[in-house]
């Protein structure tokens, strides 16, 4: 019996300090700084998931590295407390092996961001106040200061759903984006105020591949870093899309209020509902992109707005089914969220006209007709209640019925074991598909499927001498076909043969001449006179084709080299000759040095006269 009543106090105590533990665990803790944690750092480093650190008024002079832990809650008092980086780094700085973690349940509030100043080691100069890389926080109740970078002097966000509330972004300075720059992201302004930022290029907002959206917004007094800058502008977009609603541009310090990059991909500025400084002439497209203005509201009748809006499938011509190219007119749009009595098209800022219109449960479909060009085109739900920044994207199609020409082929012989070549094509699109076969038949199309190769190539040992030809089609993504392009070309890798015949008429002139033994044209050749039996003519080849040699002594030695038109280089041929043109020398006439008039020898005498010899000395040759 007390065997039993031990176990059953044992299993008791055992469940009550597992619920203390799980409690403990899942509750979020408050952690103060400075009563506790000294430093905003070391609160952050021991918080926990779902966390909230509290900093009183004060100055903390810091260079905030956010952890890699998420919904963390950083809260100061509004206005009071202030995060001094005392130009060390950013003030704030979240790096990008945070990707996935931290979102809008890590949130910043109530806090100064001051004397910012990047360094290179972290982030490329880049955001001054804050550097948020694949990270979301929501920041609140801030205000943004006093920061220089390079780049976003008080915000730089890259691939970043960044939220911003109540914050005030004011007298930063940077080369590009003074106030905030974006790079493949998707921020959200509400109530935000940027004034007084500096930039040569965006002093108030920098945006490439970017969609922001700016609710009760205030771009105001910014000026550009440099005096005399005509091309600075508050607001600079590239590639990006960027909707007003509610808000004021006014910025009389500066040439332009928003600036479109006349490169890359268009932009997209929707405004709505907002004041801009001179917007008909302020707001420079450069012809790349599109302004729309003032949507009418319809009446609330619907709190339904449109989820996606695609091409349909069947009127996306062309390799890539997806991709909103087409060499169709008349095509058909497709929706999805959207109830009641529709939705209306827009291209280029203006309704057109739907035909063959229906709607079943949420999914819309209509037809509209697109001439040959690039368009933006956007909806809206027919009666429904929406704001801009509740609409889809807008989608880009573009219309393409002009197939692509292949203008020529050039050729490379890269070496004897393979030749190249390279097709050049005129068309609008610059991402063409080619189909290409090489072989020895004159009129054969090619089989094989499209590539984004834009050059070909045979190698040995199936390159073998003789004509070939190569058959080019081209594609674009539209799906418009070229004709077929033949080029053929002779593929000679046989070196040629020479030979060099002496047609000497002197031995003191020597005289050779050169050619192939083949039936070539176009064969050029170099040539070296020297006394080395194995030397190797260097130089470019021309046409000369014969050479003499006169006024020396010795041996010597002419070598010869052919080059053909498909640069196949010949052996070297050599011939020698041995040259003297040393004449012999008389010296002049001497006398017997014995002066008798008598001889005798094997017993025979003699009468002798006086007696004159004769000596021819010739110098030794020189070598």
């Amino acid at each position: 019996m007390e065997t039993c009543l031990m176990k059953e106090k044992i299993i008791l105590i055992i469940i009550i300090w597992n619920t203390f533990l799980i409690c403990t665990y899942g509750q979020s803790k408050t952690l103060p700084v400075p009563d506790t944690y000294k430093t905003i750092q070391s609160a952050l480093n021991d918080a926990q998931k779902g966390d909230s650190i509290t900093v009183t008024e004060g100055i903390y002079k810091e260079n905030i590295l956010w952890p890699a832990t998420s919904e963390i809650q950083l809260i100061g008092e509004m206005g009071k407390t202030i995060i001094n980086a005392q130009k060390k780094g950013s003030v704030i700085y979240f790096s990008g092996n945070l990707k996935g973690l931290i979102d809008a349940k890590t949130i910043i509030q109530g806090f100064i961001l001051i004397n910012g100043k990047p360094d290179n080691k972290k982030s490329n100069f880049y955001g001054g106040g804050l550097y948020c890389h694949s990270v979301s926080p929501h920041l609140k109740d801030l205000t943004i200061k006093d920061n220089v970078a390079h780049k976003g002097a008080g915000i730089y966000c890259f691939q970043s759903d960044l939220q911003l509330t109540n914050v005030t972004i004011s007298d930063n300075q940077a080369m590009s984006g003074g106030g905030m720059a974006c790079e493949y992201a998707n921020p959200v302004l509400f109530n935000v105020t940027l004034s007084k930022n500096k930039a040569n290029s965006g002093a108030a907002i920098y945006s490439v591949l970017s969609t922001l959206m700016l609710h009760n917004v205030s771009i105001l007094k910014n000026m550009p870093s440099k005096l005399n800058n005509n091309h600075c502008s508050a607001i600079y977009l590239n590639s990006s899309r960027f909707i007003l609603e509610y808000s004021l541009v006014w910025n009389r310090g500066i040439p332009h209020e928003i600036y479109f990059s006349e490169y890359d991909q268009e932009n997209v500025l929707t405004i709505q509902d907002s004041d801009i400084r001179a917007n008909d002439t302020l707001i420079i497209t450069n012809n790349n992109g599109q302004v729309i203005q003032n949507i009418s509201q319809p009446p609330a009748t619907s709190s339904h707005s449109i989820n996606k809006m695609y091409l349909s499938p069947e009127s996306d011509s062309g390799i890539d089914p997806s991709d909103n190219i087409t060499n169709i007119n008349s095509i058909k749009l497709i929706a999805k969220g959207v109830y009641g009595d529709g939705m209306d098209i827009y291209v280029k800022g203006n309704p057109v006209p739907l035909t063959h219109t229906s709607v079943s449960d949420d999914i819309f479909t209509t037809d509209i007709f697109l001439s040959e060009g690039r368009y933006h085109i956007y909806a809206r739900p027919v009666g429904a209640l929406y704001t801009i920044s509740s609409l889809p994207q807008p989608i880009t199609i573009t219309v393409d019925q002009t197939a692509p020409v292949i203008k020529s082929l050039s050729v490379t012989q890269i070496s004897t074991k393979e030749r190249s070549w390279t097709f050049i094509t005129e068309d609008i699109d610059q991402k063409l598909l080619y189909q290409y076969c090489i072989n020895r038949k004159a009129n054969p199309e090619p089989s094989q499927s499209y590539s984004t190769s834009q050059s070909a190539s045979i190698k040995k040992p199936d390159l073998k001498d003789g004509v070939w030809y190569i058959h080019v089609k081209a594609t674009d993504r539209a799906g418009n076909e070229s004709t077929f392009f033949t080029f053929n070309t002779i593929v000679d890798n046989t070196p040629p043969v020479i030979q060099i015949k002496n047609i000497s008429e002197s031995h003191l002139l020597q005289k050779w001449t050169w050619f192939s033994d083949g039936k070539e044209a176009d064969i050029s050749y170099r040539h070296l006179l020297d006394q080395l039996p194995h030397s190797i003519p260097t130089g470019d080849f021309n046409a000369m084709t014969q050479t003499t040699l006169s006024n020396v002594n010795g041996q010597w030695f002419l070598h010869v080299q052919a080059k053909d038109q498909f640069g196949n280089l010949s052996k070297v041929v050599t011939e020698s000759v041995l040259m003297d043109c040393i004449p012999p020398q008389i010296n002049g006439l001497s006398n017997d040095p014995i002066p008798k008039k008598e001889k005798h020898g094997n017993g025979i005498q003699a009468k002798l006269e006086p007696l004159f010899v004769l000596k021819s000395i010739k110098s030794p040759k020189q070598y």
